[in-house]
């Protein structure tokens, strides 16, 4: 039997061992010694029983950064949204774990990670690299002072620029997109800045005309939103409380809406018939991709799903909507402070935000 920082291991047979890990004391004042077998090569023996102590009492000063990825970070990420989780794992996997895995969590210094984030090329990835190599550091919890501090040098991310819709161009995009059975997702998105992953996940029951003095309007009730995982689509709530909410889109985006969606069921149905929950609904990763490749097969500006609900913003700016009741309408949340001064959504403000937009398309040429 051997001993470790973390418990003793003993070799019981041809690739099997048997664990005991320290796990503090029981109410008589005597140690409790946990022990499990485990099956495998005396290293994955080894990283057992580290994980399985790590579990239990916690990180220490010895503890390394796969141990704790292994023992505390990657099992709490079950609780995070489906994306956030993916792509902690992704950043994990690809970028830090062959830089840090075998370094111990208390020999994190702002040099070290200078040194092991300036390998990574992408001024992007980088900074993704940083927020999970900074939430791995907090969740081990020692007691040092953290050298995740802003002073830490990247390298320069630029944005790259992407085009937004102007008012003049919406008829245009509108013939574009005519006909393609992911039109009524995007239509959602310019005519009333829905995120991409609400207008996903719409049915046909959520939305319904009206006729307001003599002008059309499609109402939509925004309560889910549709991702795209490794391991498929998924159907989640919206982003927060206040993106559950109901939008009114005016011309010409309601008609062309309600001319181009299905009786019932998703409004861009999964092309493989019978499926049900997330799968009945086309990936909003094969919208966006369909999308983009029709933009170039037609030589036309392409405005991503991000900046089509951008655009709706922007418009709104220029027809001299409230900001206040622009960013309610998009489903942002505010600080409590500005909270206090939100303009409730109500039918009324909504009908206005989309006569607005009408306006401000209608009369774009006017010069």
């Amino acid at each position: 039997m051997s001993r470790s920082n973390f418990g003793h291991i003993e070799r019981v047979g041809d690739g099997k061992y048997r664990l005991w890990w320290k796990a503090g004391f029981d109410g008589d004042g005597k140690r409790k010694r946990p022990s499990a077998t485990f099956h495998g090569t005396r290293d994955e023996a080894e990283m057992e029983l580290a994980i399985r102590y790590i579990a239990e009492n916690g990180p220490d000063g010895d503890t390394t950064y796969l141990q704790l990825w292994e023992a505390v970070v990657d099992p709490s990420l079950d609780k995070l949204a489906v994306r956030t989780r993916e792509g902690h794992r992704r950043i994990w996997k690809a970028e830090l774990s062959g830089r840090i895995a075998s370094i111990r969590v208390r020999d994190t210094t702002r040099s070290l990670i200078e040194e092991k984030l300036g390998e990574i090329e992408s001024p992007w990835v980088q900074r993704s690299a940083l927020q999970t190599w900074r939430k791995m550091f907090n969740m081990a919890g020692l007691e040092m002072r953290s050298p995740f501090d802003r002073s830490i040098r990247l390298k320069r991310a630029v944005p790259a620029k992407r085009p937004y819709l102007d008012a003049s161009e919406v008829d245009g995009w509108l013939d574009l997109i005519t006909g393609r059975e992911w039109a009524p997702v995007l239509i959602p998105e310019a005519g009333g800045g829905l995120r991409h992953e609400e207008a996903c996940a719409l049915d046909a029951e959520d939305v319904r005309r009206i006729e307001h003095r003599g002008r059309v309007y499609a109402v939509i009730e925004i309560t889910k939103a549709l991702t795209a995982a490794s391991s498929g689509r998924v159907l989640k709530d919206t982003k927060n409380g206040f993106s559950e909410r109901t939008m009114v889109i005016g011309e010409p985006f309601a008609s062309a809406l309600i001319e181009s969606m299905p009786e019932s069921g998703p409004l861009c149905p999964s092309r493989r018939m019978g499926g049900a929950g997330a799968k009945a609904y086309m990936s909003p990763n094969d919208i966006t991709a369909e999308y983009r490749a029709l933009c170039a097969a037609e030589r036309a500006k392409y405005v991503n799903p991000g900046k089509l609900r951008g655009s709706w913003r922007t418009m709104q700016g220029e027809a001299g909507s409230p900001s206040d009741l622009v960013r309610k309408a998009m489903g942002h949340a505010g600080g409590e402070t500005d909270e206090r001064h939100y303009l409730r959504a109500s039918k009324r403000g909504l009908v206005m935000l989309a006569d607005n937009l009408t306006n401000l398309i209608e009369d774009d040429d006017i010069f």
